[in-house]
């Protein structure tokens, strides 16, 4: 499987250009950049769909991790627990 991440990149950039709140391409983008390590990157793409999408459980989920990674246990288990309320 080839991962083409520069060019996923693009057209997520792109669909965001039309649509800031593309939550579908946010989330994305968010985990292209999760997946290449970028937890700083990945954290804002989800914060700016959640603030899109607030009532979206796997998008708290998606920061959870993230924010576990930037070893931000606090906001993580604050996501966590809106995931599962959710």
């Amino acid at each position: 499987r080839k991962q083409q991440y520069d060019q996923a990149q693009i057209h997520y950039m792109g669909a965001l250009a039309l649509d800031s709140c593309f939550v579908d391409a946010r989330n994305n983008l968010g985990s292209l950049y999760f997946l290449q390590k970028q937890w700083t990157k990945a954290e804002a793409q989800y914060t700016a769909a959640i603030a899109c999408q607030p009532n979206e459980a796997q998008l708290f989920f998606n920061r959870a991790n993230t924010w576990y990674e930037l070893r931000e246990y606090y906001n993580a288990l604050k996501d966590a627990e809106r995931y599962v309320l959710h």
